[in-house]
């Protein structure tokens, strides 16, 4: 059977939050629904901290809150720093940096990641839960690179950091087991179509209606005849749904920022999509 799980959602506008009804599917992704708010040691900490201030553990990197960033440096972390492939890059006066295309090898990013944090594919593919929530991890190194070059010498880096603008980077709490993200592994069901697929490729945000469903693909109207892509997460159709893709769509018109715009847009999401694979305590 697949596996449901529930998430709480703050839609951002003053209103309550909700609790999201979360099914993972093997064969595409996430199919979501809203519940009444949950009481959940999340939820609990979302209520009273509506802020966001905290941090919520395992991989949610670069949190704002009371000016200060907040971030939870783990042993994925430092196995993904490990399995980096730095360059020389020779633009201007040249300076060492991670091939940001093919940052672990190759260019199925999120693939790799499953990869070296030994994760257990399916006899196709990675499932979009698994391509989620490894790039969330992914999206972490950018805080986790900052604390090893600002804090050298230390025999770890793990556990809970804090950077504000006056003290840089600070270990706030020591690292735990329960703080590392888990494998989301495989479940049972297919999505279907007209749901809407979400994925990046290259840097470009991308997202479709599925119109065919195969292992671990999906068809997209719009993007090629038989093409196939294997989506990040999948929402059905309705108003979160809409509004996602809306601020993408924004994203692409606005000038200078149109990259790191959908960037967060798109970051957010898939920190909320994996939020129950991060220790709430």
């Amino acid at each position: 059977m697949a596996k449901t799980y529930e998430i709480p959602f703050s839609p951002g506008d003053g209103s309550d939050a909700v609790m999201l009804q979360v099914r993972y599917v093997s064969n595409g992704g996430f199919m979501v629904g809203a519940g009444p708010f949950g009481s959940c040691a999340y939820c609990q900490g979302t209520r009273s901290n509506p802020s966001g201030a905290g941090s919520l553990g395992g991989v949610d990197a670069d949190r704002q809150g009371d000016d200060m960033t907040r971030f939870c440096f783990t042993e994925a972390h430092e196995k993904l720093l490990r399995a980096a492939y730095v360059e020389w890059n020779n633009m201007y006066a040249g300076a060492p940096g991670i091939d940001p295309k093919r940052p672990y090898g190759n260019s199925d990013v999120a693939g790799d990641v499953c990869q070296i944090l030994g994760w257990q594919p399916s006899p196709s593919d990675w499932s979009p839960a698994q391509r989620a929530l490894a790039m969330r991890i992914h999206l972490g190194t950018h805080a986790a690179l900052q604390i090893v070059l600002s804090q050298p010498g230390q025999a770890s880096h793990k556990g809970h950091w804090v950077k504000d603008s006056t003290r840089g980077w600070w270990r706030a709490r020591e690292y735990s087991p329960s703080d590392e993200p888990s494998d989301p592994g495989h479940s049972d069901g297919v999505p279907y179509v007209g749901m809407i697929a979400f994925w990046k490729h290259d840097n470009a945000f991308l997202h479709g209606v599925i119109t065919g469903v195969g292992a671990a693909r999906v068809t997209v109207q719009g993007y090629g005849t038989g093409q196939w892509f294997a989506p990040l997460f999948c929402l059905p159709p309705g108003l979160e749904a809409d509004q996602l893709r809306a601020d993408l769509e924004a994203a692409k018109y606005s000038r200078d920022t149109a990259q790191r715009l959908a960037q967060d847009t798109f970051a957010q999401e898939i920190r909320r999509l994996t939020a129950q694979y991060v220790d709430a305590s």
